[in-house]
């Protein structure tokens, strides 16, 4: 894994970017397992993680104004480079002083460790804090300084920098993964509003043509009401979908439903004079014309009509029932 162990030296004396060479140089045989084990712990054994070399190896770029050091800031920023860690002198005339300089660096990249350096007490702690705010990205190492002291204000400062940056893509992970999955439940969310309005406007649909044909049944039914013979509809299995009342009284329904599904058989049969039974499913017969009949209902009653009987097709001449009006002649 990559770790950024940037660092820049902001100081106006030549000899100081020297001596933190020196120091930084010579701090390769720290040992940093605990910081691993810090990651473990923050992130979990599933997190990838390398083991970096115990060995460290710090970059370390020299500023010597606070102006060259925001240039080289950005820059670094531009080419993905970026400084973890800042070591910022306080006195570097006639240019901006130290303070100054982190807060035009903070305002940009307030992400970065900084470390002020400095033998003087131009600033107390309570005017640094009024300048630049409370913050845990800043510390004071006063010169001279002790080089073992640099050492671990360096590693300190770079590995809380790293385990930062690793945090903050993993909020950035866990964000992206939760609009992902906010923008796949809106869809799934939008989808179903659309199959509820759909659905309800088929429902609407449906009971509208229910109600459409209902009045129109009704409308049929008053008028064959008023016909003085029995007018029945089948359908292809011979199951009545329709008998107005002279019918009903005629092959003797009780308590007649038009929503019942009632077969032909079950409440008469009808035989020519031969004595041979008429049967409507046979489509080439069904065709008659004041054919004298008799009918025997299933109260065993037996009576003479006049047959008369078609059958029905539909817009695509495809046959769907049968027509059939029965005259009581005796």
């Amino acid at each position: 894994m990559y770790e950024n162990n940037r660092i820049l030296v902001v100081d106006d004396n030549e000899l100081i970017h020297e001596d933190f060479r020196k120091i930084l140089s010579s701090s390769n045989s720290i040992q940093e397992e605990e910081y691993i084990i810090l990651e473990q712990d923050l992130f979990g054994n599933d997190f990838s993680i390398e083991k970096v070399s115990k060995n460290l190896n710090y970059e370390v770029d020299s500023a010597f104004q606070g102006q060259d050091a925001l240039e080289m800031v950005q820059l670094a920023e531009e080419q993905e480079k970026q400084y973890s860690l800042i070591f910022m002198d306080v006195r570097m005339p006639p240019g901006w002083d130290g303070i100054e300089t982190i807060s035009k660096i903070w305002k940009l990249y307030p992400g970065i460790e900084m470390v002020i350096c400095s033998a003087y007490s131009d600033y107390s702690w309570e005017d640094i804090v009024a300048e630049l705010g409370t913050t845990d990205k800043l510390l004071f190492l006063r010169k001279p300084f002790d080089p073992i002291e640099v050492q671990q204000i360096s590693l300190s400062l770079l590995k809380k920098a790293s385990v930062n940056k690793k945090l903050d893509n993993y909020v950035k992970d866990l964000e992206k993964k939760v609009q992902k999955n906010t923008k796949q439940l809106k869809s799934m969310v939008k989808d179903l509003i659309e199959s509820r309005d759909k659905l309800k406007e088929e429902i609407f649909t449906h009971k509208m043509i229910e109600e459409s044909l209902r009045t129109e049944l009704e409308r049929y039914s008053s008028i064959f009401d008023k016909i003085s013979s029995a007018v029945i509809k089948t359908d292809l299995n011979n199951n009545i979908l329709f008998a107005n009342k002279n019918a009903q009284e005629l092959i003797e329904i009780e308590n007649y439903n038009d929503n019942l599904t009632i077969p032909l058989e079950s409440i008469f049969e009808i035989f020519d004079e031969n004595g041979q039974k008429i049967n409507f499913s046979d489509d080439e017969k069904n065709v008659l014309e004041n054919k004298i009949c008799s009918i025997t209902t299933k109260k065993g009653n037996k009576k003479t009509v006049k047959l008369n009987s078609s059958i029905l097709k539909d817009k695509d001449d495809e046959i769907f029932g049968n027509f059939i009006e029965l005259i009581q002649t005796t």
